[in-house]
């Protein structure tokens, strides 16, 4: 008994590169990859009935893995793989300003204080991955340096240990070490000291002195302190902190420079 596999639609908004793995996954469980090829890569044995059964079938799969506005795109296609050949030309293009605009991302990460530290990771990883749907490898390396660059000050003997206690650096050891640091800190209850989010409950205490009282006595209580948590100084709050913004400056030279240098080799 065979198992049905559904992929979501695609509707541009959602990941074309990890959709495009799903739907060609789905295509070879069905047999029918080889229409992604054109129709004079299929098997020279088949015979006509059957090359028009396997292209009907990939045809109505993948018209039907698209979204409405995505399917207005491609209707002039009448083939699978000339469908396929579109959708990439829209949403994998190799264009230069798309190329930039993701190594601006990738250089210039910056950890987003809303969001916990397992879900900027992911955003990482993502900005990886669309750089190599461009062709543009990044040394696994330079990807750990780049990861660790914005973590939290709070976690600066924690990087001191990664970088100098192993001779080489991989983003999948350094990612499986930031997520064990972030678990131990949502089990001890602490939370991290440059304001990102660390998932799991609210102390209860904590809580309880949060919402004791009416909210007459609240509007009394006294404002408080400006306090940055990237150098943990008073008197002004993260985004001020004059020694932030020289460690971004310095982070959008590198960036610059890297740009640049792109620029020239292809020009060359």
């Amino acid at each position: 008994m065979s198992t049905k596999f559904e992929v979501e639609k695609f509707t541009s908004s959602n990941d074309f590169g990890l959709w495009k793995m799903k739907m060609k996954a789905v295509l070879v469980k069905e047999g029918l990859a080889a229409a992604l090829e054109g129709e004079d890569k299929l098997h020279e044995s088949m015979d006509a009935v059957e090359k028009k059964k396997l292209l009907e079938k990939a045809y109505s799969s993948l018209i039907l893995g698209l979204g409405d506005k995505v399917l207005r795109e491609v209707k002039k296609e009448k083939s699978t793989a000339a469908i396929w050949t579109k959708l990439e030309s829209l949403y994998m293009s190799k264009a230069v300003p798309n190329s930039f605009h993701l190594k601006q991302q990738f250089f210039g990460f910056t950890m987003d204080e809303r969001k916990s530290i397992a879900d900027n990771m992911y955003d990482f990883k993502k900005l990886i991955q669309d750089l190599e749907s461009l062709s543009i490898k990044i040394e696994d390396e330079d990807q750990a340096v780049i990861l660790l660059n914005p973590l939290p000050k709070s976690y600066a003997n924690f990087v001191d240990t990664l970088k100098y206690g192993r001779q080489t650096l991989k983003l999948e050891e350094i990612g499986v070490a930031i997520n064990s640091k972030d678990v131990e800190n949502m089990i001890s209850g602490k939370s991290d000291d440059d304001g990102l989010m660390v998932r799991g409950r609210p102390d209860k205490r904590q809580w309880k002195r949060n919402n004791t009282g009416n909210n007459k006595s609240r509007s009394k209580s006294k404002p408080r302190p400006k306090r940055c948590y990237h150098c943990h100084k008073e008197g002004h709050f993260r985004r001020d902190c004059p020694e932030r913004k020289n460690k971004n400056k310095n982070l959008k030279m590198v960036m610059l420079m890297l740009l640049l240098k792109d620029m020239k080799v292809q020009m060359c």
